[in-house]
């Protein structure tokens, strides 16, 4: 009987070192996907602002409300793409952001400590406020409208 209780004990604790072993490697490739995300949103960004400052630079001759009126319509293009990625489907985005956030909440209160899972939190947060605050924006523009 003795036996059968020590082997018992040690196939939960290999049990335990397994599960130790795949929250380690869950919580390593939520950090590489979010690092990756994270560049190529800051890559993004920085081309269209790049996109952005090309047009304005662009030389234009004639009186100043011509060049303006010039690199308006210039801008009009590029500025339909960005507000076209920015707000469509900005309810489900919302709903993503808020069900993302959630988890990372739940998550972080079962294990209040692990400073992982409390960037995750800070960060899906984040992007949550931004978004609800995209769609509030988008609402009130849509509200003004009608």
């Amino acid at each position: 009987m003795e036996n059968k209780g020590l082997a018992s004990d040690q196939q939960s604790q290999q049990n335990e070192k397994t599960n130790d072993e795949n929250q380690k490697k869950e919580i390593a490739v939520e950090e590489q996907w979010h690092t990756v995300t994270t560049r190529r949103r800051a890559q993004q960004q920085k081309l269209q602002y790049l996109r952005l400052e090309e047009i304005w630079s662009t030389e234009i001759e004639g009186f100043a409300m011509f060049r303006v009126m010039q690199k308006q319509r210039l801008l009009h293009g590029p500025f339909r793409v960005l507000n076209k990625r920015k707000y469509s489907d900005i309810d489900k985005k919302e709903i993503v952001c808020r069900q993302a956030m959630e988890k990372a909440q739940n998550d972080l209160a079962e294990d209040p400590m692990n400073v992982h899972l409390q960037k995750i939190e800070r960060d899906a947060m984040r992007d949550y406020l931004a978004v609800s605050d995209a769609a509030r924006s988008f609402l009130q523009q849509k509200a003004k409208e009608n």
